[in-house]
């Protein structure tokens, strides 16, 4: 592709699950933010590790989870949006196959 500055890239939507804090751990929301990437890319989701302090609930709530984490943040863990979808779709499908 070329690069031009008059072109719209090509954008779509991926998902991202939001987290809270109450003591520990965290733990992932019901509700997921839609987020936007390259169109064949794979977007990335910012995940908290158990080292993460309450006062870093900005990152992993409404659109700061968007994006991977900073590189020398050592509180903060990269997915893959293909993983976290693959990790709440799987478990589903297994159930279903189940009952079946």
């Amino acid at each position: 592709t070329e690069d031009n500055c008059n072109t719209l890239p090509e954008v779509e939507d991926y998902m991202c699950a939001s987290y809270t804090v109450e003591d520990t751990p965290w733990t992932a929301g019901n509700t997921k933010v839609t987020c936007k990437k390259a169109k064949g890319t794979h977007g990335e989701c910012k995940t908290p590790k158990e080292t993460a302090v309450a006062g870093d609930a900005s990152k992993y709530t409404a659109y700061g989870v968007c994006m991977k984490c900073a590189t020398d943040d050592a509180n903060c863990k990269t997915v893959s949006s293909a993983r976290a979808l693959a990790s709440f779709v799987l478990p589903i499908i297994a159930f279903l196959y189940a009952l079946f």
